[in-house]
């Protein structure tokens, strides 16, 4: 009978989902990673997830001082993340904000960068619990399996240098990604691949040879990570 996802979902509407730390955007380097992304993006089809950076770490320092209601405090860093991507989108005109998928995906079939802003999106299907043990990195994980890409990035300020890279459980233990993020990436069986402040130069040339070198600098695959 064959595969049933293949027949019932959609595929290929991007070459590759990446999420672009709020650290990243909000840092020196957000110029060079938007460089890197408009320069991939006249050739490939990309959506970008943007994390919550600078107003995400306000709204935590307040919710550690006067914890603020669940949901009160999940819009507030979802809001965050879209003042993060409207901050990457203000960098170059060939990276656009969207709020819907299908918005995205024709701005990324016209050889610009689509950046979403994930508030509306994520409040519409409110699949994650009112906790920060989710973060913006296992909320991208998971719309990237929703969309059924094949290779997702994730971009962050610093790379987990003592740590080996296919071994998502000890990132996960040492706070690089969140503890659910292992599952996430394991259950939606992309390509997970990540990548780093000093990779960003070379991250669009790679991002070119996607497929073919499965971007060998930005780091391995799920079936290694189950090995962890």
């Amino acid at each position: 009978m064959g595969d049933w996802k293949t027949k019932a979902f959609k595929r290929g509407r991007f070459d590759a989902i990446l999420k672009v730390g709020g650290s990243v955007i909000w840092g020196h380097a957000a110029s060079g990673c938007a460089d890197a992304l408009e320069e991939a993006g006249r050739t490939k089809k990309l959506l970008v997830i943007p994390g919550g950076g600078a107003p995400d770490n306000l709204i935590e320092k307040q919710h550690n001082s006067t914890p603020l209601d669940g949901r009160v405090f999940h819009q507030m860093t979802l809001l965050a993340q879209d003042q993060s991507g409207l901050l990457f989108s203000n960098k170059r005109s060939h990276i656009v904000p969207v709020r819907t998928v299908d918005e995205a995906e024709l701005i990324a079939s016209s050889g610009k960068v689509a950046v979403l802003l994930p508030h509306n999106l994520l409040m519409t299907i409110d699949v994650f619990r009112y906790t920060n043990r989710v973060t913006s990195d296992s909320m991208a994980a998971y719309v990237a399996g929703l969309l059924r890409c094949d290779h997702f990035i994730l971009v962050k300020s610093r790379k987990p240098s003592t740590l080996p890279v296919t071994k998502l459980s000890l990132m996960a233990d040492a706070g690089y990604v969140d503890e659910v993020f292992p599952e996430m990436v394991e259950a939606n069986r992309y390509e997970c691949l990540f990548a780093d402040i000093q990779d960003i130069k070379g991250l669009a040339l790679q991002i070119q040879d996607l497929e073919k070198r499965l971007l060998p600098r930005l780091l391995r695959t799920v079936d290694q990570a189950r090995n962890r």
